[in-house]
C-alpha cells in the first residue's frame, strides 16, 4: 500500500469492488496497459496504491462525497487507477464522450462545454496529451490530467454506498446525442457478480481488450472485471486496433488469452485481416464475448474458418446483449456451449411478425441467439408481441437519466426498463433484430439499417464497414440516401454507387434516391466503431467538404 495513504477502512462490505480491494494477490502483473508503443505491466499492489493516490489527489482538488468528477476515459493505467480513486474520494464519476471519428476538435470541445455546464463537475480529468485541446477557462470546471493526480496525502475514504450514485455512463451516441445513465454503486457491484459467474473468471484467466474505457464493455466487462475477479488483463487501445487490426489476435497470442471481447464488426475486421496476415501464434481461448451491436452468423462462421487454427472455436464465440441502462450485460451464452441461430422470414420480421423458416435463404435472416438472461435478470418483449421492444428487469439497472425525469419516466417503468431495442424471446433465449432508432418505416414495414449495411459490405469499391442507408425528410415524403466511403481502388464512382443501390434493393426491397460518397475516415462513427446514423443524416443535408461526389440513382 502507498505510504501515508489511508485505505478504505469502513467501506461497506459485500460489494465486489471493495471486497477485491482487501484481497491479497501475487506479485505478477495484474494489468498491462499499452503505453508509448509497448505494454507496461502493473501488479495488484501497484494498482491499489495508484487508486489510493488518485483518491488523495482528488480530495486535494476539492472532491468530497457526492461531488461530480467529469472524465474522458482512455486506456491508460492512470485512468484505471482514477476510476476507483474517484469512488474512494466519495465522488460520482461522469464518463464524458470521447472524440468520435470525423468530429472536428472545436465541435468536441463545445460538446464537453455543454455537458460541463449541465452537470457542474468539481473537476474535469483528461489524459495529459489532450490538455492542449481544452481551454481551461471555457469548460466551467478546473481541468487536470490523470497523470497529475497522484498524491500521498492521508485522507479518510468515503466511497458511495450501494444505493448512492457512483457512475454516470453516457451512451455511445450511435443513434442520438449521448445521454447519462446513472448507476449506483450497488448496480455496478451486481453487474460484476453477474459477469464473474457467467464468464467463470478468476486469477488464472487471461484477458485481452482493445475497446475504450468509455465503452461499457471496456470498463465494466474488462477493467473492473480484472479488478474484482483477479483476471490478468492486457489493455490495448481502439486507435491501435483500428489502425492495425491484426494486433488484437497478436496480443491474444502474446498474452495467451483465455478471454477477449469485441463488437461484431471488430471480429469481422480481424478475420478479414487474418486472411492475408495470420496471427503470430495460437492461444487457449475459452471465451470471445460479442456484443454492442447485432451479432451475425456469417461473422461467426468466417471467424472460425480463418482464426480457428490459432484458437477461435465455435464454442468460444459468446454472443451477448447489453446496454448502458443495464450497466452492461443482460443476456449471454454460457461458457463452453455452442452458439445457435434460427432462420427468420425477413419481410415478416420487418412487419413485426415472427415467422421461422426451416433453412436460410435469400429472403431470410439468420438470427443469432444472445443467450439466456444473466443470473437474477428477467427479459421479455413489450406487450408479449412476437417481435417488439425488449424489456429488462435487473439488479444492475441504472436508476434513470441524469437530470432528465421525463426520459427516465418514459423508459424506466414499474421497476423495469423498456429498451429501444427490438427482438423476440424463444426457448428462454433472446434474439435481437435491431433498434427502433435504426428502423426506416417504408410501406407499412420497418427496414433495419443494419441489414442494409451487411449487404453493402459485399460491394466492390466500398470500404468494409463504411457504408449505410439513412432516411432524410424531403417535404411530403422521405428520401432514402446511401452514404459510403469508396475504397482506394474504387475506380468509377458512379458504377460503385449503382452497385450499392442494387445491393440495397436485393437486401431490403427498397430503392435509394442518391448515393453520397465521402472522403476516407469521415463517415461518422462512435469511438468503438459503430456508425452514427443520426449524424449521417446531417451530412446528407450539408454542403460538406468531406463529400467526394453525389450520385443520383
Amino acid at each position: 500500500m502507498a505510504t501515508g495513504v489511508t485505505t478504505r477502512g469502513a467501506a461497506p462490505s459485500g460489494n465486489p469492488i471493495w471486497d477485491a480491494f482487501d484481497t491479497a494477490r501475487d506479485d505478477r502483473a495484474q494489468i498491462h496497459c499499452w503505453d508509448d508503443g509497448r505494454y507496461r505491466g502493473h501488479d495488484w499492489d501497484a494498482w491499489r496504491a495508484a487508486a489510493e493516490r488518485a483518491g488523495a489527489g482528488l480530495r486535494r482538488r476539492g472532491v468530497r462525497p457526492g461531488a461530480r468528477v467529469a472524465s474522458v476515459l482512455t486506456n491508460r493505467f492512470e485512468v484505471c487507477a482514477a476510476v476507483v480513486g474517484t469512488w474512494l474520494a466519495g465522488g460520482t464519476l461522469l464518463s464524458m464522450p470521447t472524440l468520435r471519428r470525423g468530429q472536428p476538435a472545436e465541435d468536441y470541445v463545445a460538446q464537453l462545454r455543454r455537458l460541463c455546464a449541465a452537470t457542474r463537475p468539481e473537476v474535469m480529468l483528461l489524459e495529459g496529451r489532450f490538455m492542449e485541446l481544452i481551454d481551461d477557462q471555457g469548460l466551467g470546471a478546473p481541468v487536470a490530467s490523470f497523470e497529475s493526480l497522484a498524491a500521498d496525502d492521508r485522507f479518510e475514504p468515503a466511497p458511495p454506498a450501494d444505493h448512492e450514485p457512483a457512475f454516470v455512463q453516457y451512451s455511445s451516441g450511435s443513434t442520438s446525442e449521448p445521454k447519462g445513465c446513472v448507476l449506483t454503486m450497488g448496480a455496478i457491484g451486481a453487474q460484476e457478480r453477474m459477469l464473474q459467474r457467467r464468464l467463470e473468471t478468476d486469477g488464472d484467466s487471461h484477458g485481452v481488450m482493445w475497446l475504450p474505457l468509455s465503452h461499457d464493455m471496456g470498463l465494466f466487462g474488462c477493467v473492473l472485471l480484472s479488478w474484482t475477479s483477479g483476471m490478468r488483463l492486457a489493455l490495448g487501445t481502439p486507435e491501435r486496433f483500428l489502425r492495425t487490426p491484426q494486433t488484437w489476435m497478436d496480443d491474444c497470442a502474446a498474452f495467451q488469452a483465455t478471454i477477449t471481447v469485441s463488437p461484431n464488426f471488430g471480429l469481422g475486421l480481424a478475420a478479414r485481416r487474418a486472411r492475408t496476415r495470420p496471427p503470430a501464434g495460437g492461444f487457449p481461448l475459452r471465451t470471445l464475448v460479442l456484443g454492442g451491436e447485432r451479432v451475425e452468423w456469417a461473422t461467426l462462421t468466417e471467424a472460425v474458418d480463418v482464426l480457428g487454427p490459432c484458437g477461435v472455436t465455435m464454442s468460444s464465440l459468446t454472443p451477448a446483449y447489453g446496454l448502458a441502462e443495464a450497466a452492461l450485460a443482460v443476456t449471454m451464452k454460457p461458457v463452453d456451449e455452442q452458439p445457435t441461430a434460427v432462420s427468420v422470414n425477413a419481410d415478416a420480421a420487418y412487419r413485426g411478425e415472427l415467422r421461422l423458416e426451416p433453412e436460410l435463404g435469400e429472403a431470410n435472416l439468420a438470427m443469432v441467439s444472445c443467450g439466456p438472461p444473466m443470473d437474477g435478470v428477467s427479459v421479455w418483449t413489450e406487450g408479449g408481441g412476437d417481435i417488439a421492444r425488449i424489456c429488462v428487469r435487473s439488479d444492475a439497472l441504472a436508476s434513470g437519466y441524469l437530470d432528465d425525469p421525463e426520459r427516465t419516466g418514459r423508459r424506466f417503468v414499474d421497476g423495469h426498463l423498456v429498451t429501444e431495442d427490438v427482438g423476440f424471446v424463444r426457448d428462454g433465449q433472446l434474439y435481437v433484430l435491431g433498434r427502433t432508432d435504426d428502423a426506416i418505416p417504408i410501406g407499412g414495414r420497418n427496414v433495419y439499417a443494419r441489414d442494409v449495411e451487411l449487404a453493402l459490405g459485399t460491394c466492390t469499391g466500398a470500404r468494409a464497414g463504411c457504408a449505410t442507408l439513412v432516411d432524410v425528410p424531403a417535404g411530403d415524403h422521405t428520401r432514402l440516401v446511401l452514404l459510403a466511403e469508396p475504397s482506394a481502388d474504387a475506380g468509377d464512382l458512379v458504377a460503385v454507387a449503382d452497385s450499392m443501390a442494387e445491393a440495397v434493393f436485393r437486401a431490403a426491397g427498397v430503392r435509394a434516391e442518391e448515393c453520397v460518397l465521402l472522403r476516407p475516415g469521415t463517415l461518422p462513427k462512435t469511438p468503438s466503431g459503430k456508425i452514427q446514423r443520426f449524424r449521417c443524416r446531417a451530412l446528407v443535408a450539408a454542403d460538406a467538404a468531406d463529400v467526394v461526389e453525389r450520385v443520383p440513382l
